[in-house]
């Protein structure tokens, strides 16, 4: 189970930044935090973004049992 606070509004602007970019992308959700990689159809240019996690020692912290990654189109 993944628990998560994210600000929808600033993951909506990134993602909309990406996007005339790219057509498919890889969200990967982990312990380090949250990675989109993508490369658009020519081979020409590489979005990467991420984010990153609260430290190990914060209250605020859920472990993560195992790394996902979501195909987004």
């Amino acid at each position: 189970m993944l628990k998560a606070v994210i600000d929808a509004e600033t993951l909506r602007g990134a993602i909309e930044a990406a996007s005339p970019l790219v057509t498919e992308a890889r969200l990967t959700i982990s312990d380090r935090g949250l990675e989109l990689r993508a490369i658009d159809p020519a081979s020409v240019a590489m979005v990467s973004l991420s984010g990153s996690t609260p430290p190990r020692s914060s209250p605020s912290r859920h472990p993560l049992e195992r790394s996902e990654s979501i195909g987004c189109a």
